[in-house]
């Protein structure tokens, strides 16, 4: 029997919170404000968890910086 050896969840996360800076960069970049983020963050948090949710909203703090 063959086992998957995928990506490890840490370099998996890292390559998420990548791809998800650029998006938050775009977002801001076409009007989307930081509250309007942050309740679109809560919102998936029940659909993809919370754990991941809360490591976005992290990622969308660093975004937001002056």
């Amino acid at each position: 029997m063959k086992r998957w050896h995928g990506a490890s969840p840490t370099s998996s996360m890292t390559h998420i919170a990548i791809k998800l800076r650029f998006h938050l960069k775009r977002a801001r970049e076409n009007g989307v404000t930081e509250a309007e983020l942050i309740e679109t963050i809560t919102h998936l948090a029940f659909y993809c968890g919370w754990p991941k949710a809360m490591s976005a909203i992290a990622v969308a703090k660093e975004t937001f910086k002056p």
